[in-house]
């Protein structure tokens, strides 16, 4: 039997197997890598923890590694688990918390490899950071009335765990506490939470389906990020911000209406949502960020409403069934391969446009026909190149230059009236157009047109 103290009014018995903390108050703390316990020598020794009524506090790191440790009983008395107490426990399947606990430390728990089942008192108010990351057995968790703040990674890598409700009580679900459970399906978020943040629920593949309740005001980055088996979600009216990636890789979500309230729709929100069929964007929303709608496959219409005044670069890239877009008429620029690879086959480009960005309808296979409005300024860098099906083009009288390769291999096209205003043609802006077979352009202008080899087209000054 070994024995010694552990606090100030504390001692520690270890007998066969049996470790008992004994006493009143709080047990002493311990450093991950500075100071040990007092029966740090001797971890796979432990295989039972009894704290015994009369002790206020487990230390931070009192039990770290005991990795034969089984079974863990902690009295009434104890009101706080220090930081990482048992943490790396790997053979711990047993634990009693005793109904006094108000905070659950940070990594409290980590990597109790073999933990199955946990039940939180009513009286914890805390879950602290990482309290159960890589618990990856673990496949229930009650969380109490009363509990209000889960930590960052709180349960992070929980792989086994299936469901959890989070009571009324809880305003806080941090960063990350539920990520990369991947067999978690079901989840009732209680009304007491006013934002989901980053990472969340992030690589859940198994969750189906999320209510949020109303009151929740922000979405965080990447919150169900790489859900892949989310089919729906239902946002309230109460979320004003969706940050950027929430929804992306989410390959099974067919259908998404973004609140009222919303006025930005983030970078990456909703990329690779392959069989995302429909997406309602509100009257509020201003900008429409990088990579929104990038690889929505699915998405067949869109319209972007007057409040909009941004779309961001690749914004709708690869949306090969989208036919149809209406772009607002707030919208000053069309940003860098926009609707790059879009299977639209006709677009409207409002008169409030002034820029149309490097590649912003390239590879747009089926699209037929485009009028470029008078306040339009200049036209990027292959901003029509690969559309094969174009035929006709009118180009707005504000325009002033077209940039290099910007109709490349548009090989429907067969006449072009260059208005008086453009003042630049960029090398190669016709290249490859093999059918097309008039230029009108102001007379005096000196263009350098670089039409490719086959192409006879005249060149008509006027």
């Amino acid at each position: 039997m070994a024995n010694g103290k552990c606090g100030k009014n504390l001692t520690w018995t270890l007998d066969d197997g049996k470790l008992t903390i004994s006493g009143t108050g709080d047990m002493d703390d311990y450093l991950f890598d500075g100071m040990c316990s007092p029966w740090y020598s001797a971890p796979r020794l432990i295989k039972r923890v009894v704290i015994a009524e009369g002790v206020t506090s487990i230390g931070e790191h009192a039990f770290n590694g005991c990795t034969n440790l089984t079974d863990v009983t902690i009295g009434n008395s104890v009101t706080s688990i220090g930081n990482g107490a048992f943490s790396w426990c790997t053979s711990l399947t047993d634990v009693t918390i005793g109904n006094s606990v108000l905070t659950i430390g940070d990594y409290a728990f980590k990597s109790c490899t073999n933990l199955t089942d946990v039940t939180i008192p009513d009286s914890v108010k805390t879950i602290g950071y990482g309290a159960f990351d890589g618990c990856e057995n673990l496949t229930n968790i009650t969380i109490p009335d009363g509990v209000k703040e889960i930590g960052d990674q709180a349960f992070c890598g929980c792989k086994s765990l299936t469901s959890v409700t989070f009571p009324d009580s809880v305003t806080s679900i941090g960063a990350g506490a539920f990520h990369l459970c991947k067999n978690l399906a079901s989840v009732i978020i209680g009304n007491g939470v006013t934002t989901i943040d980053d990472f969340v629920f992030g690589c859940c593949e198994n969750l189906t389906s999320v209510t949020i309740p109303d009151g929740v005001e922000v979405i965080g980055e990447h919150a169900f990020s790489c859900c892949t088996g989310l089919t729906n979600v239902t946002i309230p009216d109460s979320v004003k911000t969706i940050a950027n990636w929430v929804f992306n890789e989410c390959n099974n979500l067919t259908n998404v209406t973004v609140p009222d309230g919303v006025t930005e729709i983030g970078s990456c929100v909703f990329y690779g949502c392959a069989k995302l069929t429909s997406v309602k964007i509100p009257a509020g929303v201003t900008e429409i960020g990088n990579y929104a709608f990038n690889g929505c496959q699915s998405l067949t219409n869109v319209t972007i409403p007057d409040s909009v005044t941004e779309i961001g670069c690749e914004a709708f890239k690869y949306c090969a069934s989208l036919k149809g877009v209406t772009i607002g008429n707030s919208v000053t620029e069309i940003g860098y391969e926009a609707f790059s690879c879009c299977g639209l086959t006709s677009v409207t480009i409002p008169d409030s446009v002034e820029k149309i960005g490097k590649y912003a309808f390239h590879n747009c296979k089926n699209l037929t026909s485009v009028t470029i409005p008078d306040s339009v300024t200049s036209i990027g860098e292959q901003a029509f190149s690969w559309c094969h099906s174009l035929t006709s083009v009118t180009i707005g009288n504000s325009v002033t230059s077209i940039g290099k390769y910007a109709f490349l291999n548009c090989t429907g096209l067969t006449e072009v009236i260059i208005p008086d205003s453009v003042k630049e043609v960029g090398s190669g802006a016709f290249y490859g157009c093999t059918n097309l077979r008039k230029i009108s352009y102001p007379a005096g202008a000196e263009f350098d047109w670089e039409l490719s080899s086959g192409n006879d087209a005249e060149l008509i000054p006027y």
